[in-house]
This record gives C-alpha cells, sequence and structure tokens, in this order.
C-alpha cells in the first residue's frame, strides 16, 4: 500500500508541476509596477529593464563616466580624472545602478520606511551585474558592511549595509564580520555634502575594533550609496592601516 501511495504521490506531483495552473502559482506581482512575475525574481523584466544600469563607469571607483564618446564595452576600462589624479586607497569598486528614480526611492523607502522587502531582489541583481561585468571578480574573503553608530542604529532599528552584506554572504556563502569596523562618532548627515566636506565630518568617525581577522585578508566593503567616495575610502584606508591585503 505505501508503494502505491508513493507513486500516486510522484505522478500527482508531476502532473501539478506541468500544469498551467501550478505557473500561474508560481508567479507574484512586481514590486515595481505590480505586474505577474517569476515569485523568485520579484521583479519584472520590464522593470528590470528600465532601471538605471551602470553602464558606463570607471573601472576603479565604478562611479558613471558620463563621456558620449565611451561605448558600452566592459573591455574597456577606463579610469576617471579623480581616480588618476587621487587614486583612492580600495582597488575597485562594483557599482549596478546609477542613483537616480525608482533606485534612489527604493534605497529611502529601505532606510526610512522600513521596506526591506526591497532588498533581496536588488541583491540578487548586483549578483547578475557583477558576473557579466567583472570576468577577472575572485571572491573575498569577508565581507563589511559599513557600519552606523549606534544612536541612528537604535533609531532606525537596523542598518541597511548589512542587509546586503547578509544578503550577498549567503548567496557567495562567504563570511560577513560585523565586529571589526564600528563607527564610534556621531557625523552630520552626508547629502549634500561635497567630498571634502564629507570627508572633514567622516575623520575620526571610524574605528578598527578587532584587527586580528584583517592580516592578509582581501576584504569586500558593502554600503547602499556610493557618491563622493568619501565613506568608501575612509573606511578601506583604515583596513587597509590594520593589516587587509586589498579592499
Amino acid at each position: 500500500m505505501i508503494k502505491t501511495l508513493e507513486k500516486l504521490s510522484t505522478k500527482f506531483t508531476k502532473m501539478v508541476n506541468n500544469s498551467p495552473a501550478f505557473a500561474v502559482l508560481a508567479l507574484s506581482p512586481c514590486l515595481l509596477c505590480s505586474d505577474a512575475c517569476n515569485r523568485n525574481l520579484k521583479i519584472c523584466d520590464a522593470c528590470l529593464h528600465d532601471l538605471p544600469w551602470n553602464t558606463n563607469y570607471c573601472a576603479q571607483c565604478a562611479l558613471p563616466i558620463t563621456l558620449e564618446t565611451i561605448k558600452t564595452d566592459q573591455t574597456i576600462k577606463l579610469r576617471c580624472g579623480e581616480c588618476i589624479s587621487n587614486p583612492p586607497p580600495f582597488t575597485r569598486s562594483i557599482i549596478p545602478f546609477s542613483y537616480e528614480f525608482p533606485l534612489n526611492a527604493l534605497l529611502q523607502n529601505i532606510k526610512y520606511t522600513n521596506q526591506r522587502y526591497y532588498t533581496e531582489p536588488l541583491c540578487r541583481q548586483f549578483l547578475t551585474f557583477q558576473k557579466k561585468a567583472r570576468t577577472d571578480f575572485y571572491l573575498p574573503d569577508y565581507l563589511i558592511a559599513v557600519p552606523l553608530h549606534q544612536n541612528k542604529l537604535k533609531k532606525r532599528g537596523f542598518n541597511q549595509a548589512a542587509l546586503i552584506a547578509k544578503h550577498l554572504s549567503k548567496q557567495l556563502e562567504i563570511s560577513m564580520q560585523e565586529n571589526i569596523l564600528y563607527k564610534s562618532k556621531e557625523s552630520r548627515a552626508q547629502a549634500g555634502l561635497n567630498k571634502q566636506e564629507r570627508l572633514k565630518n567622516l575623520r575620526a568617525s571610524f574605528k578598527i575594533r578587532d584587527s586580528r581577522y584583517l592580516h592578509g585578508k582581501y576584504i569586500a566593503l558593502i554600503d547602499d550609496v556610493m557618491t563622493t567616495r568619501a565613506t568608501a575610502e575612509v573606511c578601506a584606508q583604515l583596513l587597509l592601516n590594520a593589516g587587509a591585503q586589498r579592499v
């Protein structure tokens, strides 16, 4: 009798999996337009196509290079003027999107209205972008999220950079270190400040709590937004000074 039930169960499973009705059940509303899309992806193909993908960017800092003569060709590795004249301490950066609508709105919704469900599908697209854009990419030893000061963390309830790092840690199977870098000083909001103002604002704000796990390691620093490189430069330099081989 058990064998008969097993056969029936297997047959029923195949019937369900191959039925049009089950295909409908596997769909869910797109987070951006509410049209039906793959439940796992959570963003439909049309909305993915319309996202502000970062196509022309610096080979080192990955900030957009706005030159009309540049072709969208990832084999061409151009560095921006700032990276040539003032090289950052980090080796490279990967930025899949420009900070434009609707990405800027999504990130603000994550941070300020607790809509954290946007994080996972955006992380999936980050990994897709990384695989296509960086054929020479190899995995770091650790992921470290840019930390929030404890007062802001308590007020917000979570660190958006840590949310991203946790998703990437799970999908890439890379350890996330949360006790190495911390923010010791509550700084002013970075929005609206230029590069020099941001560097001054961040000076002495970040510190290394424990450097034992950094020596000779390749670290990936995770943040939600990079506009002027200031936070990335300060944190990367701290990690390198504490013994990291590469950031």
